[in-house]
């Protein structure tokens, strides 16, 4: 009988608490979120408080998923509790998740949403993910631009996986500290605005709704750049997005030797033309980067090869990161001229950065043209 009330308490606990369905193999929260002060207008503060409130609720299934990690420290003098201090800290990635209904907005400013995951990955095998982005600016142009971006982050989260540590902190029964950090990195391809989602709201802000088709493999059906290399002979083993990528590319490696970020090719003393997949050669004829070195993913979304005319502002360039190899090109070879040639010396010191480093994988190259 003990046991059968034991058991039936630990139902109760997780149906009041956990909001775990082990039949639909889904798991919901409710977030709260509220408007910052410091934010310039309303638009950007019903934006911050969505946000805060869709973080909420993941850390929220982040801590009923993989636990909290609790400490507690309380000093009684006299009788009486002089201090009373609890920290707590919880890390995870959540992916596979989406809203529940509509936004709730209170009274007193916050607002509350809901956020559903499902346990079983294959639960979203050809489902068709749809977000909603939210953005603002001083000209509508601008709006929608902010909305897309916000879409595209919301997708990038929910298929690859979105990263989140928080830690707080409560004294004397008051909570003093509350943080929450959310990283996610990687390629969003094929995801597309739904034509005529466009929502416009009396205080600036504007809504779009933006969505991907996945495959049975969970990874967004192709488009049509990857029809124009159909025949290109990709490596396919080459992780095409890690689940989650949360450093960005350190600037030392683990040996202590330069960690490249990305590669660029000086071509100004040559007459390189841009191309969908060129290669780069040796003097020697040895293929130092080429289809066959990365995946069909980071391809068809930037191209092989990304193309400026300025160094600086390749430098600048978000692609080729913080810290890119640089390498003068000493001739081009093809009839179209889009191959190019590098001495032998700088193609062994590409060969041997790609042996411990990825950037070439991920297509982080880019030319200088004249």
């Amino acid at each position: 009988m003990k046991k059968l009330f034991n058991i039936v308490l630990l139902l109760t606990v997780m149906a009041a608490f956990a909001q775990v369905d082990m039949i639909g193999r889904k798991v919901t929260a409710t977030g709260v979120g509220m408007p910052n002060p410091d934010h310039k207008n309303a638009a950007q503060r019903r934006f911050g408080a969505l946000r805060a409130a869709e973080m909420d609720a993941v850390r929220r299934i982040i801590e009923e998923l993989k636990g909290m990690y609790v400490t507690s420290e309380t000093t009684v003098s006299e009788a009486m509790t002089t201090s009373d201090v609890i920290t707590t800290k919880t890390e995870g990635i959540a992916k596979y998740y989406e809203l529940v209904g509509a936004p709730v907005y209170k009274e007193d400013g916050t607002v509350e949403m809901t956020v559903e995951m499902s346990l079983g990955d294959l639960d979203w095998a050809g489902k068709v993910v749809q977000v909603t982005g939210i953005g603002a600016g001083k000209a509508r142009p601008m709006a929608l631009r902010a909305a897309e971006l916000d879409a595209k982050r919301k997708i990038l989260e929910r298929t690859k996986g979105l990263y989140l540590a928080s830690a707080s902190m409560m004294k004397d029964g008051a909570v003093e500290m509350d943080k929450i950090d959310a990283l996610a990195e990687g390629i969003v391809k094929n995801a597309h605005t739904v034509k005529g989602s466009e929502k416009y709201f009396d205080d600036g802000s504007v809504e779009i709704t933006c969505e991907v088709k996945l495959g049975d493999n969970l990874q967004p059906i192709p488009g049509f750049a990857s029809v124009l290399m159909d025949n290109m002979d990709f490596d396919e083993e080459y992780p095409i997005v890690p689940e989650a990528t949360y450093k960005l590319s350190d600037i030392v490696s683990s040996t202590g030797a330069a960690a490249y970020t990305g590669l660029i090719i000086d071509c100004k003393g040559v007459d390189v033309r841009p191309a969908l997949a060129p290669k780069v050669f040796s003097q020697a004829g040895t293929e130092v980067y080429g289809s066959s070195m990365v995946s069909e993913s980071f391809a068809t979304q930037q191209g092989m090869i990304g193309y400026l005319k300025d160094m600086n502002k390749a430098k600048e360039n978000t692609r080729i990161g913080s810290n890119p190899l640089i390498i003068k090109a000493v001739g081009v070879k093809g009839e179209n001229k889009a191959d190019i040639v590098l001495s032998d010396a700088d193609a062994a010191k590409i060969a041997d950065a790609a042996k411990t480093q990825k950037f070439l994988g991920e297509c982080r190259v880019m030319a200088i043209l004249k």
